[in-house]
């Protein structure tokens, strides 16, 4: 009776482990920005799990299909305080930005948001309120009234969740499959 409370106790401390393990773990997003100035982005974000529904974003893709002063491809400015906020100036303009996002909550993104590098072109958007998201290109600001919105979706894995939780059903079941044998067993040898 001792061996089968042992092999529970392993088991139960597998499984209360297991939503731990996933804290600073990576996960993929794809995204989209549109607006009614005609500002049209979307691409990827890579970001590390901080807390339940908050990711440090530590790298992207933006690519800009129609509206803007430039239109092509560009990738994450990453951000040398995180998860704190960094400031940096391009040309005559200030961007604040901490690559934080909010992919459960409502707007996505805070007031700092994200930072891309276009062909040498600075993108900004951040979240402005609730459902309300702005973009700031170079010089321009797009939707300074904040009706932009922005999306971001998990993108599938590859099952790293998944594969945490067979590796702990399977010690368990080893456990109790090597626990009874030994019991038949020290029952044969008696």
């Amino acid at each position: 009776m001792k061996k089968v409370s042992l092999v529970s106790l392993a088991c139960a401390t597998a499984l209360a482990i297991f939503p731990a393990v996933l804290v600073g773990q990576t996960a993929d997003f794809t995204y989209t920005y549109t607006d009614t100035q005609g500002l049209s982005a979307s691409g990827t974000l890579t970001g590390t799990l901080l807390a339940p529904g908050e990711y440090d974003i530590t790298s992207g893709t933006i690519d800009i299909t129609s509206g803007g002063a430039v239109q092509g491809s560009g990738v994450l400015v990453s951000n040398p305080a995180a998860p704190g906020s960094s400031t940096t100036i391009v040309g005559n303009t200030q961007y604040t930005y901490d690559d934080l996002l909010f992919p459960t909550s409502n707007p996505q993104l805070d007031i700092d948001g994200l930072l891309f590098d276009l062909n040498g072109v600075t993108v900004n958007i951040w979240g402005s309120g609730v459902s309300e998201y702005q973009a700031v290109e170079g010089d321009s600001v797009f939707n300074d009234n904040g009706s932009g919105t922005f999306n971001a979706v998990n993108a599938p894995e590859g099952g790293a969740a998944l594969l945490y939780l067979l590796v702990a059903g399977g010690a368990c079941f080893g456990a109790m499959f090597f626990s009874s044998r030994s019991r038949i067993e020290n029952r044969a040898s008696i």
